[in-house]
């Protein structure tokens, strides 16, 4: 008869606290009355087998087949001091502000400096670095794709739309006429839906002030509203009608101020109204 392997598994206790389950194996190749199991007969294996498992430290044998329920607790040892080395380990090497909301932390500066398959017309090396640094942790040690720009593609929001499909994870890059370069970080579409905001929490706002070095605004929770385009505007954050950021049609000029979505200053600088002389949209890969 061919080789049969059957697992039997019967919920029981390791001292009578934890429930774990026996994995029992059966081989048809040796002569014992399991020679002819079938599938029928699991269940009248099932409850006799409960005879077996009462006693954690007795053993059942068959044909030389020694099948050792003694050894649970060991089992159960080792898995419980590979648990404990991981705890150790996670202790040892990793701090959760580190990943709380998924940044790295300022102190362990990453040297990565993205590639850009176009030369960017706004962000230079100490800029991209700077991004890279304050990036989502899934989204570090990736290379950019421009998918979108002002000088070369037009200020149409139908083609800024059309050059957004099917991507997400996306990089959006302004400067205004006061050489400010600011934007948003989203891992959503950037689309045409009106009458709606979309989005989630895994998004922020960052802005250079006239400097190399960013500023970060998160999401505070306080609620969902985080991107709202259509053909008139395209904003994220919003709360008391005001946006965090928002560009009016066809990428001509736009607006930043504080709101409850982000808790953000305007990426202005003091001026709130902007005009924008060029504008980028990036995907990673």
């Amino acid at each position: 008869m061919s080789e049969s392997k059957f697992l039997l598994n019967k919920k029981y206790f390791i001292d009578n606290k934890s429930p774990q389950t026996l994995y029992v194996q059966i081989d048809s190749n040796k002569n014992s009355k399991t020679n002819d199991l079938n599938y029928n007969d699991i269940n009248s294996i099932n409850d006799n087998s409960t005879k077996i498992l009462e006693d954690s430290s007795s053993s059942y044998t068959e044909d030389s087949d020694t099948y050792t329920i003694n050894k649970i607790n060991s089992y159960s040892d080792i898995i419980k001091n590979a648990l404990k080395s991981v705890e150790e380990f996670n202790n040892n090497y990793f701090n959760l502000t580190d990943f709380y909301p998924y940044f790295l932390n300022n102190n362990k500066k990453i040297d990565f400096i993205p590639k850009t398959n176009k030369l960017s017309d706004i962000l230079n090396i100490n800029h991209l670095i700077e991004i890279e640094n304050n990036l989502f942790y899934y989204e570090q040690y990736k290379n950019l794709k421009l998918l979108y720009s002002l000088k070369k593609d037009g200020t149409d929001f139908k083609t800024f739309y059309n050059k957004c499909e099917g991507y997400s994870h996306l990089l959006l890059v302004i400067k205004d006429n006061n050489n400010n370069i600011f934007g948003v970080y989203t891992n959503n579409e950037i689309k045409y839906f009106p009458n709606n905001f979309y989005g989630n929490n895994e998004i922020f706002l960052y802005s250079f002030y006239n400097s190399e070095k960013i500023n970060v605004f998160l999401s505070t929770e306080f609620n969902e509203n985080y991107i709202y385009s259509d053909y008139n505007r395209i904003s994220f954050g919003c709360s008391d009608a005001n946006f965090s950021l928002s560009i009016e049609k066809d990428f001509l000029k736009g607006y930043s101020k504080k709101t409850k979505t982000f808790n953000n200053l305007s990426l202005t600088n003091s001026n709130e109204y902007f005009y924008i002389t060029n504008v980028e949209l990036w995907t990673f890969e």
